[in-house]
Protein backbone atom coordinates (compact mmCIF):
# COMPACT_ATOMS: atom_id res chain seq x y z
CA UNK A 1 0.00 0.00 0.00
CA UNK A 2 1.38 3.20 -1.00
CA UNK A 3 1.95 6.14 1.72
CA UNK A 4 1.73 9.10 -0.53
CA UNK A 5 -1.99 9.51 -0.76
CA UNK A 6 -2.57 12.66 -0.40
CA UNK A 7 0.44 13.65 -2.14
CA UNK A 8 -0.57 15.39 -5.54
CA UNK A 9 -1.00 11.98 -8.05
CA UNK A 10 0.74 11.56 -10.86
CA UNK A 11 -0.16 7.81 -11.73
CA UNK A 12 -1.55 8.42 -15.39
CA UNK A 13 1.94 9.22 -16.82
CA UNK A 14 4.23 6.56 -14.16
CA UNK A 15 3.14 3.79 -16.84
CA UNK A 16 2.71 5.08 -20.59
CA UNK A 17 3.73 3.80 -23.99
CA UNK A 18 6.92 6.62 -24.02
CA UNK A 19 8.56 8.73 -21.57
CA UNK A 20 7.02 12.68 -22.92
CA UNK A 21 3.90 12.48 -20.62
CA UNK A 22 5.67 12.06 -17.66
CA UNK A 23 9.02 14.55 -18.47
CA UNK A 24 6.09 17.28 -19.80
CA UNK A 25 4.13 17.16 -16.64
CA UNK A 26 6.92 17.12 -14.60
CA UNK A 27 9.10 19.84 -15.87
CA UNK A 28 7.06 22.65 -15.23
CA UNK A 29 7.59 21.31 -11.07
CA UNK A 30 11.10 21.50 -11.02
CA UNK A 31 11.65 17.55 -10.58
CA UNK A 32 14.92 17.16 -10.09
CA UNK A 33 16.14 14.56 -7.40
CA UNK A 34 18.20 13.29 -10.11
CA UNK A 35 20.40 16.38 -10.03
CA UNK A 36 21.34 15.56 -6.35
CA UNK A 37 21.03 11.70 -6.62
CA UNK A 38 22.66 10.66 -9.83
CA UNK A 39 26.13 12.05 -8.19
CA UNK A 40 26.34 10.22 -5.48
CA UNK A 41 25.17 6.99 -7.05
CA UNK A 42 28.13 6.98 -9.17
CA UNK A 43 30.64 7.83 -5.98
CA UNK A 44 29.12 4.65 -4.79
CA UNK A 45 29.43 2.81 -7.80
CA UNK A 46 32.99 3.79 -8.33
CA UNK A 47 33.55 3.37 -4.06
CA UNK A 48 32.17 -0.44 -4.76
CA UNK A 49 34.16 -1.23 -7.74
CA UNK A 50 37.67 -0.02 -5.87
CA UNK A 51 36.99 -1.33 -2.48
CA UNK A 52 35.41 -4.94 -4.15
CA UNK A 53 38.02 -5.10 -6.73
CA UNK A 54 35.47 -4.77 -9.82
CA UNK A 55 35.71 -3.78 -13.46
CA UNK A 56 32.12 -2.62 -13.33
CA UNK A 57 29.08 -3.43 -10.92
CA UNK A 58 26.07 -4.87 -10.87
CA UNK A 59 23.28 -2.34 -10.22
CA UNK A 60 19.20 -2.53 -9.36
CA UNK A 61 16.92 0.05 -9.86
CA UNK A 62 13.62 0.01 -7.60
CA UNK A 63 10.75 2.08 -9.43
CA UNK A 64 12.52 2.52 -11.95
CA UNK A 65 10.30 3.85 -14.14
CA UNK A 66 11.19 4.70 -18.13
CA UNK A 67 15.56 4.08 -17.09
CA UNK A 68 16.21 7.78 -15.96
CA UNK A 69 19.01 6.76 -13.21
CA UNK A 70 20.36 4.08 -15.83
CA UNK A 71 20.49 7.05 -18.78
CA UNK A 72 21.97 9.40 -16.19
CA UNK A 73 24.76 6.73 -15.18
CA UNK A 74 25.78 4.93 -18.21
CA UNK A 75 25.36 7.54 -21.00
CA UNK A 76 26.42 11.08 -21.94
CA UNK A 77 23.26 12.90 -21.22
CA UNK A 78 22.12 15.44 -18.02
CA UNK A 79 18.23 15.57 -16.72
CA UNK A 80 18.13 18.92 -19.03
CA UNK A 81 19.00 16.57 -22.30
CA UNK A 82 16.21 14.35 -21.37
CA UNK A 83 13.71 16.98 -20.94
CA UNK A 84 14.41 18.92 -24.38
CA UNK A 85 14.50 14.94 -25.99
CA UNK A 86 11.10 14.62 -24.47
CA UNK A 87 9.55 18.26 -25.02
CA UNK A 88 6.31 17.83 -27.45
CA UNK A 89 7.78 20.86 -29.21
CA UNK A 90 11.40 19.85 -29.66
CA UNK A 91 10.89 16.06 -30.09
CA UNK A 92 12.24 15.70 -33.92
CA UNK A 93 9.89 14.91 -36.34
CA UNK A 94 9.82 11.04 -37.13
CA UNK A 95 10.30 9.67 -40.48
CA UNK A 96 7.94 6.75 -41.95
CA UNK A 97 8.41 3.94 -40.60
CA UNK A 98 10.66 5.57 -37.40
CA UNK A 99 8.82 5.00 -34.00
CA UNK A 100 10.48 7.12 -31.00
CA UNK A 101 11.25 4.04 -29.75
CA UNK A 102 13.72 3.60 -32.77
CA UNK A 103 15.06 7.36 -32.16
CA UNK A 104 15.28 6.89 -28.61
CA UNK A 105 17.21 3.38 -29.46
CA UNK A 106 19.78 5.13 -31.84
CA UNK A 107 20.28 8.41 -29.79
CA UNK A 108 21.35 6.25 -26.69
CA UNK A 109 23.40 4.16 -28.75
CA UNK A 110 24.97 7.09 -30.02
CA UNK A 111 25.47 8.14 -26.24
CA UNK A 112 26.88 5.24 -24.34
CA UNK A 113 29.50 5.95 -21.86
CA UNK A 114 32.21 2.95 -22.47
CA UNK A 115 34.30 3.22 -19.28
CA UNK A 116 31.75 4.13 -16.15
CA UNK A 117 31.66 2.01 -13.14
CA UNK A 118 28.43 0.66 -13.62
CA UNK A 119 27.92 -2.51 -15.63
CA UNK A 120 24.36 -4.18 -16.21
CA UNK A 121 21.17 -2.56 -14.87
CA UNK A 122 18.20 -4.59 -13.56
CA UNK A 123 15.14 -2.02 -13.31
CA UNK A 124 12.51 -2.71 -11.55
CA UNK A 125 9.16 -1.69 -11.26
CA UNK A 126 5.77 -2.66 -11.25
CA UNK A 127 4.75 0.02 -14.28
CA UNK A 128 5.17 -2.86 -17.08
CA UNK A 129 5.13 -0.33 -19.80
CA UNK A 130 7.30 1.94 -19.03
CA UNK A 131 10.04 -0.44 -17.75
CA UNK A 132 9.52 -2.33 -21.10
CA UNK A 133 10.82 1.23 -23.42
CA UNK A 134 13.49 1.22 -20.56
CA UNK A 135 14.71 -2.29 -21.88
CA UNK A 136 13.93 -1.75 -25.78
CA UNK A 137 15.97 1.21 -25.89
CA UNK A 138 18.89 0.47 -24.51
CA UNK A 139 18.78 1.93 -21.19
CA UNK A 140 18.68 -1.10 -19.20
CA UNK A 141 19.90 -4.95 -19.47
CA UNK A 142 16.64 -6.47 -18.05
CA UNK A 143 13.28 -4.65 -16.69
CA UNK A 144 10.84 -6.69 -14.88
CA UNK A 145 7.69 -5.21 -14.06
CA UNK A 146 6.93 -7.42 -10.64
CA UNK A 147 5.49 -6.55 -7.36
CA UNK A 148 7.61 -7.38 -4.73
CA UNK A 149 5.28 -6.54 -2.35
CA UNK A 150 2.73 -8.93 -3.01
CA UNK A 151 4.43 -11.91 -4.12
CA UNK A 152 8.01 -13.61 -4.69
CA UNK A 153 10.64 -12.57 -7.71
CA UNK A 154 10.21 -14.72 -10.61
CA UNK A 155 12.68 -17.03 -11.76
CA UNK A 156 14.02 -15.03 -14.43
CA UNK A 157 14.49 -12.44 -11.85
CA UNK A 158 16.23 -14.32 -9.24
CA UNK A 159 19.00 -14.80 -11.54
CA UNK A 160 19.17 -11.96 -12.48
CA UNK A 161 19.60 -10.15 -9.17
CA UNK A 162 22.42 -12.35 -8.25
CA UNK A 163 25.92 -10.39 -7.68
CA UNK A 164 24.15 -7.10 -7.07
CA UNK A 165 26.36 -4.84 -6.14
CA UNK A 166 24.19 -1.72 -5.73
CA UNK A 167 20.48 -1.00 -4.98
CA UNK A 168 19.11 2.48 -6.05
CA UNK A 169 16.07 4.14 -5.48
CA UNK A 170 15.07 7.96 -6.12
CA UNK A 171 11.25 8.36 -6.37
CA UNK A 172 9.86 5.33 -5.19
CA UNK A 173 10.36 4.36 -1.51
CA UNK A 174 6.96 5.64 -0.45
CA UNK A 175 5.38 2.85 -3.08
CA UNK A 176 7.04 0.27 -1.59
CA UNK A 177 7.48 -1.75 1.40
CA UNK A 178 9.84 -3.64 3.44
CA UNK A 179 9.04 -6.83 2.23
CA UNK A 180 10.58 -5.42 -1.42
CA UNK A 181 13.47 -4.95 0.25
CA UNK A 182 13.45 -7.98 1.46
CA UNK A 183 12.91 -10.24 -1.73
CA UNK A 184 15.80 -8.20 -3.46
CA UNK A 185 18.60 -9.12 -0.48
CA UNK A 186 17.31 -12.40 -0.21
CA UNK A 187 18.36 -13.03 -4.00
CA UNK A 188 21.50 -11.51 -4.55
CA UNK A 189 23.75 -13.89 -3.27
CA UNK A 190 24.86 -15.77 -0.39
CA UNK A 191 28.41 -13.45 -0.21
CA UNK A 192 28.58 -10.03 -0.78
CA UNK A 193 25.31 -8.01 0.26
CA UNK A 194 24.77 -4.58 -1.84
CA UNK A 195 24.95 -0.99 -0.85
CA UNK A 196 20.99 0.22 -0.77
CA UNK A 197 21.30 3.90 -1.96
CA UNK A 198 17.61 5.94 -1.48
CA UNK A 199 16.00 9.21 -1.44
CA UNK A 200 13.11 8.87 0.63
CA UNK A 201 10.81 11.75 0.89
CA UNK A 202 11.06 13.64 4.69
CA UNK A 203 8.69 12.26 6.99
CA UNK A 204 8.22 8.58 5.15
CA UNK A 205 8.18 6.26 7.71
CA UNK A 206 11.22 4.48 7.62
CA UNK A 207 11.23 2.00 10.96
CA UNK A 208 10.07 -1.46 8.61
CA UNK A 209 12.74 -0.78 6.11
CA UNK A 210 15.37 -0.75 9.38
CA UNK A 211 14.38 -3.82 10.50
CA UNK A 212 14.51 -5.59 7.48
CA UNK A 213 17.97 -4.39 6.81
CA UNK A 214 19.33 -4.98 10.65
CA UNK A 215 17.91 -8.89 9.94
CA UNK A 216 20.42 -9.03 6.55
CA UNK A 217 23.30 -7.49 8.57
CA UNK A 218 23.42 -4.23 6.82
CA UNK A 219 24.04 -0.85 8.86
CA UNK A 220 21.82 1.73 8.34
CA UNK A 221 22.73 5.25 8.25
CA UNK A 222 20.58 8.77 7.80
CA UNK A 223 22.60 11.79 6.31
CA UNK A 224 21.20 14.13 8.27
CA UNK A 225 23.23 17.40 7.39
CA UNK A 226 21.04 18.44 4.46
CA UNK A 227 17.69 17.50 2.80
CA UNK A 228 18.02 17.16 -1.35
CA UNK A 229 14.53 18.44 -2.73
CA UNK A 230 12.52 16.14 -5.21
CA UNK A 231 10.09 18.61 -6.62
CA UNK A 232 8.42 22.15 -6.58
CA UNK A 233 4.95 21.50 -4.71
CA UNK A 234 1.96 21.02 -6.90
CA UNK A 235 -0.44 22.76 -5.22
CA UNK A 236 -1.71 23.27 -1.43
CA UNK A 237 -3.13 20.31 -0.42
CA UNK A 238 0.66 19.13 -1.90
CA UNK A 239 2.40 21.43 0.37
CA UNK A 240 0.16 20.38 3.31
CA UNK A 241 1.01 16.88 2.91
CA UNK A 242 4.44 17.18 2.78
CA UNK A 243 4.26 19.32 6.23
CA UNK A 244 2.09 17.20 8.11
CA UNK A 245 4.94 14.31 7.11
CA UNK A 246 7.82 16.06 8.49
CA UNK A 247 5.99 16.79 12.07
CA UNK A 248 8.45 15.53 14.19
CA UNK A 249 11.46 16.08 12.29
CA UNK A 250 13.51 19.14 12.75
CA UNK A 251 13.82 21.13 9.53
CA UNK A 252 17.39 21.30 7.95
CA UNK A 253 18.80 25.14 6.88
CA UNK A 254 18.19 23.85 3.04
CA UNK A 255 14.55 22.76 3.70
CA UNK A 256 11.99 24.65 1.62
CA UNK A 257 8.42 24.43 1.40
CA UNK A 258 8.28 24.92 -1.68
CA UNK A 259 9.45 21.47 -2.84
CA UNK A 260 9.09 18.34 -1.63
CA UNK A 261 12.12 17.55 0.47
CA UNK A 262 14.09 13.89 0.99
CA UNK A 263 16.85 12.35 2.61
CA UNK A 264 19.77 10.57 1.79
CA UNK A 265 19.56 6.61 3.17
CA UNK A 266 22.63 4.58 3.13
CA UNK A 267 22.27 0.76 4.19
CA UNK A 268 25.53 -0.96 4.09
CA UNK A 269 27.73 -4.11 5.33
CA UNK A 270 29.15 -2.92 8.43
CA UNK A 271 32.85 -3.17 7.68
CA UNK A 272 32.57 -1.27 3.95
CA UNK A 273 30.82 1.34 6.39
CA UNK A 274 33.22 1.72 8.78
CA UNK A 275 36.10 2.35 6.51
CA UNK A 276 34.01 4.50 3.34
CA UNK A 277 32.46 6.88 5.72
CA UNK A 278 28.88 8.38 4.57
CA UNK A 279 30.67 11.91 3.98
CA UNK A 280 33.12 10.40 1.25
CA UNK A 281 29.51 9.33 -0.51
CA UNK A 282 28.13 12.84 -0.38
Amino acid sequence: MSVVSGKENFDRIYNCQDPRPYFTTLRPLDYRIHRHAIPIFDRCAKLLSAHRNLRRIKMVDLCAGYGVNAALLRFRVTLDDLYTLYDAESTPPLHAGVSLEDWDRRFFASRLCGNGSIGPVVAIDKAERAVRYAESVGLVDYGASEDLEDGEPSTELRHRLLGANLVTITGGMGYIGPRTMGNILANVGPSILPWIIAFPLVGTPLGPFFRVFSDFGLRVEVWDDETFPQRRVANGEDRLHFVSGVCGHAPSPSMSPEYLQTRLLCARPADEADVLPLSDIV
